[in-house]
């Protein structure tokens, strides 16, 4: 190595006075492909140009070369090469400097100082242009790098590389060192950022993500964002500008959230029973243990609440992994009083109003607390009336023509029966004051054949306070 050095900055320096430097400012040596051919076997496409500057003189060489690093020696190389604008027949030896440098020299260069060599690589392509010339060779081994050195006849260059130590005259083939990163961890529902690093290798670089389970391309940034479902490797390929590639893998691991359950809905009764509510929430089915956080600031599992109106309460279960669910419970606020000390009971699509005292009894005998209607929308309420066992019975509803109301009271009372709009306004007075003794059941036929079609409620008031009140449906 050292000879060629030495032989290549001799002539350097025999032509230099004559020459500007800044001539070979615009050579070059670039890398057009790279085929690997197997068994040790490389093949290179490169282009090399000797430059003009701006110094004003003609890029001019006599001599140069390209030279291996990292072990790689020639194979195969053209015997020759031809100067594109002055026809020089440059021949080629690899033996006299060692296997790994293959030395271009004019065949015919004339042994005198005439200016300019009439034979040499020359550029008269303006004051930054360049003349080229592309060729392909063959190596044992793959290089780390290739250097292009030459006689700095205002051309090519001096060692260690090219013109006057520009690094352009290097291929730097040191393929990239790409890593993927560790093993990501990430909650089902959220994502996961796929970053790549690099080093090494020559800039820019192309990349690919790969996911190998289920196989897709998901990206071709260094930087991607997944969201698998389920676990998931993915691959990552790095190639860089010389055509050079890295691979690396990285796996995603999906948790499961826990399954959140805010418990049952609950219904608060204005007017009777307790006044708060317990709700009774849990988190379980991934990893233990859970934190728990309500909508209303609370932090235990299970909540005491009194809400004055319906309300929802949003409990978020979070596990030890840190993975997040959420559910929902509802608390249905139903205002059922009607009077002092009195709630509103249904009982197969009939309301009464009754004492306090008397709701555990009415319990028992399927009475539910609140008014009909209350704890379900119109069309869901069925208007077929029920059976002799009831206090109060209409039918038949809908109804045409006359409708018949059946009822009893427990104690001994005096009525008031009345048909009422939907509005609540009396629009007809069945019976006033009239009495009904204890048990008895006593009969009202109303005709509502001049009523047009539409919702009335026939409503029995007792002198005790109770209230019976049965929707009716007028249709023709």
């Amino acid at each position: 190595m050292k000879t060629l050095y030495s032989i290549l900055t001799a002539l350097a320096l025999t032509v230099a006075g004559a020459f500007n430097s800044q001539a070979c400012d615009n050579s070059s040596f670039t890398l057009n492909s790279h085929t690997d051919l197997g068994g040790g076997l490389h093949e290179y496409t490169v282009t090399f140009c000797a430059g003009r500057g701006t110094g004003g003189a003609e890029g001019q060489t006599g001599l140069w070369a390209v030279m291996l690093d990292g072990g790689a020696t020639f194979s195969s190389f053209p015997a020759s090469l031809t100067s594109p604008q002055t026809a020089a027949v440059y021949g080629a030896d690899n033996s006299s400097y060692g296997p790994e440098i293959l030395v271009y020299d004019a065949i015919s260069w004339p042994v005198n100082s005439t200016f300019p060599f009439p034979n040499a690589w020359t550029c008269v392509c303006g004051p930054a242009g360049a003349a080229c010339v592309t060729f392909t060779y063959v190596t044992v081994g793959a290089p780390t790098s290739m250097t292009l050195m030459g006689a700095e006849a205002a051309g090519v260059g001096v060692p260690p590389y090219g013109c006057n130590g520009n690094p352009e005259m290097v291929i730097n083939l040191s393929g990239p060192v790409v890593d993927a990163g560790n093993t990501a961890y990430y909650c089902l529902g959220g994502s996961a950022i796929l970053s790549a690093t690099v080093s090494g290798g020559t800039a820019p670089y192309t990349y690919l993500w790969e996911a190998q389970y289920v196989p897709a391309v998901v990206g071709t940034t260094a930087n991607v964002t997944v969201s698998p479902t389920s676990n998931e490797l993915y691959l990552l390929t790095v190639t860089d500008a010389n055509g050079l590639s890295s691979s690396d893998y990285k796996s995603v691991v999906v948790y499961q959230p826990p399954v959140a359950n805010a418990g049952v809905d609950k219904t608060k009764y204005i007017g009777y029973g307790s006044q708060s509510v317990t709700l009774s929430g849990s988190g379980n089915g991934s990893m233990p243990p859970y934190s728990y956080q309500w909508s209303n600031g609370a932090t235990t599992a299970s909540i005491t609440v009194s809400p004055n109106v319906t309300t929802n309460y949003t409990l978020t279960v979070t596990d030890a992994r840190g993975c997040v669910k959420q559910d929902v419970a509802q608390v249905r606020v139903l205002d059922i009083r009607c009077g002092s000390n009195k709630v509103y009971m249904c009982r197969n699509n009939s309301t009464s109003c009754v004492n306090t005292s008397q709701v555990p009894t009415r319990l028992n005998q399927g009475w539910v607390l609140g008014a009909c209607g209350s704890n379900k929308t119109d069309e869901e309420e069925s208007f077929t009336e029920l059976s002799e066992e009831t206090m109060s019975t209409i039918f038949p509803n809908p109804a045409s023509s006359q409708a018949t109301v059946n009822y009893s009271f427990t104690d001994d009372v005096t009525v008031t029966v009345g048909v009422y709009d939907v509005s609540g306004r009396l629009i007809r007075n069945v019976a006033d004051n009239k009495a009904i003794v204890a048990g008895d059941l006593n009969t009202e036929t109303i005709s509502v054949s001049e009523y047009p079609s539409g919702f009335y409620f026939i409503g029995i008031t007792a002198s005790n306070g109770e209230q019976i009140m049965h929707k009716l449906m007028v249709a023709r």
